[in-house]
């Protein structure tokens, strides 16, 4: 052909369905090689392309199939890292994290010694537990022989009138830089699910966190482990959410606007910063984070970065958001950590209620910013509440602020991975 070549490589998950998982452009360039490093279990078939100058097109005749496996095995150990508190009030750490431990090894999961996990933290001085960096990552692994290690964060942790819990854990693997595996989140509350006569409330919140637990951690076993028998329906089911299936429209945002340079067939690597808090609950912009980590991560054109990762570069940088991220914060984010996109925004509304009659409020703006001129190629308002299109008998109450936003943030990924 006519030089300069252009060579474009393309993956696609085979276990989604055709509607969410399209073809994505992983690289484009002069580069005649793709170093392709899958983190994610499942079943992709990748291709390639070739154009010249001219505009003459060649493809890849046959398109080649592969089934990942997860990166751990049943013998990988597992550090877990304490507690993180983000309820804004006092929570029984101790007593978490003894049921979070004791649903691990009821799975068999290989973890870390206390004393030698007591040693590294002691050692290294850590005093945050939401997130991990390289060189701690990697000195970990070094240390303690830890492949992967586990966050776990309390959102919501109330034992008075009616029993509330709201959990999020996510693992990442102790690499340079750290990748996130895998990441679940539950919210429960006593009344949740009434049933005849009430017989279905839960009042001891001991009984109400060990289902917490149970649940957070059903999808340990088929998204990490290489010996679980996994069909790609199954991947479908965990995979997809509610709100990619054309979900519940009143989670949608009210406004949005995306612009034109956005595709969601290309690759982007994301950072996602704290959101500006400007609500009453404390941590909110913590919160908000964590919510959209969670989702957008999901999308098979996004990459995030890890959580800790991030925050050590906002450290090393001294990078305060004041009303928010500035540009000129943005573009030394963008020069450092080598993104494409950073998702920012503010909360205005975080609140759950207390007791048994009430209803959460989530009010919160985002915005995305393109590496690509500084660009901004997303903004949004979304607002509701749990009690909204909801007639008789509760049905379709949203109990918490945690599940409210992670719906809310679930329909922005949505629009965004159509």
């Amino acid at each position: 052909g006519v030089p300069p070549l252009v060579y474009e490589f393309f993956s696609r998950r085979e276990d989604l369905p055709s509607w969410y998982g399209r073809e994505v452009i992983e690289q484009q360039g002069e580069s005649p090689t793709w170093q392709w490093r899958p983190l994610e279990r499942g079943f992709y078939r990748i291709s390639g392309r070739v154009r010249d100058a001219a505009g003459n097109t060649v493809e890849s005749e046959q398109a080649v199939d592969y089934e990942i496996l997860p990166p751990l095995t049943p013998e990988s150990l597992i550090a877990v890292l304490p507690l993180q508190n983000l309820s804004g009030t006092k929570v029984p750490r101790k007593k978490i994290q003894e049921h979070l431990k004791k649903v691990l090894n009821q799975q068999e999961v290989r973890l870390v010694d206390e004393q030698v996990m007591e040693d590294f933290i002691v050692r290294h001085r850590l005093r945050y537990s939401g997130g991990i960096d390289s060189d701690l990552a990697l000195a970990l692994r070094e240390e303690t022989g830890a492949e992967a290690v586990l966050f776990s964060v309390v959102e919501l942790y109330r034992e008075e009138v009616m029993p509330k819990m709201s959990l999020t854990v996510w693992l990442d693997r102790c690499d340079d830089p750290p990748r996130v595996l895998w990441m679940a989140s539950k919210s429960l509350t006593g009344d949740e699910n009434p049933g005849l006569l009430d017989l279905g409330v839960v009042l001891d919140p001991d009984r109400l966190l060990d289902r917490v637990l149970v649940s957070l951690f059903a999808s340990w076993q088929s998204t990490l482990m290489p010996t679980a028998d996994v069909t790609r329906e199954e991947h479908v089911a965990y995979q997809v959410q509610p709100w990619q299936r054309g979900g519940a429209h009143k989670f949608r945002p009210q406004e949005y606007y995306r612009s034109e340079i956005y595709s969601p067939q290309q690759r982007y690597s994301v950072a996602v910063m704290p959101f500006y808090n400007l609500s009453e609950r404390k941590y909110a912009g913590e919160l908000m984070e964590l919510n959209f980590v969670r989702q957008l991560r999901r999308l098979p054109n996004f990459t995030v970065i890890e959580p800790g990762e991030l925050r050590q570069y906002l450290l090393v940088y001294r990078i305060i958001m004041r009303d928010g991220l500035s540009l000129a914060s943005a573009e030394v984010l963008f020069a450092k950590l080598g993104v494409d996109l950073i998702v920012s925004g503010k909360v205005f509304d975080y609140d759950d209620y207390i007791g048994t009659v009430g209803k959460p409020i989530v009010d919160f703006s985002m915005e995305i910013f393109s590496r690509d001129g500084n660009k901004t190629v997303w903004t949004s308002k979304s607002y509701t509440n749990g009690e909204k299109g909801v007639f008789f008998f509760d049905f379709g109450k949203v109990y918490t602020a945690h599940n409210l936003a992670g719906q809310m943030a679930g329909a922005v990924a949505g629009i965004l991975g159509q």
